[in-house]
């Protein structure tokens, strides 16, 4: 499983998606506190992408044109 972009770029706009909560079948599921981070959602609606990982990878930019050469 990968990231939500595709998602929320592709199918998102095309209208396609069905809301999620519907479909968790155990109520502790719809219970945001019973979640790490409490329910992620990807989506403004808040209904349609659902992110099962809540943390942030860490990322290292450099600005080449920032730094002197030797």
């Amino acid at each position: 499983m990968g990231g939500s972009e595709s998602i929320v770029t592709g199918m998102l706009p095309e209208g396609i998606l069905e809301p999620i909560e519907p479909l968790m079948l155990l109520l502790k599921l719809k219970i945001p506190k019973q979640w790490y981070a409490g329910h992620v959602w990807i989506d403004n609606a808040k209904k349609f992408v659902y992110s099962t990982l809540a943390y942030q990878t860490e990322n290292l930019w450099i600005n080449s044109q920032l730094i002197e050469s030797r």
